[in-house]
């Protein structure tokens, strides 16, 4: 199964949504439609992996300023299987394609995601207090492109 990555649109909020749920992601209040489609329309680029005709996963890139992978999730029944390797790819050639020369990403710390951002060679260069609320912090990782 090699899942083919497409560029999604402001029609694939609720798919977005879904998969966040599916992928176990815990901040829901953070993923609404209204805050998807301000980030769609102030330019954010979201990509979905889809290997066998339905989405499994997706990702997307903010690179108004600088570049970040914003989200990030995959299904947990497609969870290992190189999905989230793939969209990683589709960013940071995003960010590539804008100009831009590194890409940095939040994620909730301690958790697995970190251990993923390891494996694609980004390295932790921050933490956040507190980023989540009730007491979640997040590390801050950056990759040179």
């Amino acid at each position: 199964m090699k899942p083919m990555i497409h560029q999604g649109t402001i029609n694939d909020i609720s798919t977005y949504i879904a998969l966040q749920r599916r992928d176990g992601f815990s901040h829901q209040y953070y993923l609404t439609p209204e805050r998807l489609k301000r980030l769609i329309d102030r330019g954010e680029l979201f990509f979905l992996a889809i290997p066998e005709g339905a989405p499994v996963g997706f990702a997307s890139v903010d690179c108004e300023i600088r570049s970040q992978a914003h989200f990030l999730s995959v299904d947990k029944k497609y969870a290992r299987r190189g999905i989230g390797s793939m969209l990683m790819k589709a960013l940071m050639n995003e960010a590539k394609k804008q100009g831009h020369t590194r890409l940095c990403s939040h994620v909730e710390a301690s958790s697995t995601k970190e251990v993923f951002l390891q494996k694609q060679g980004f390295i932790q260069v921050g933490y956040y207090k507190n980023r989540y609320g009730n007491g979640v912090d997040a590390s801050i990782w950056e990759i040179a492109l």
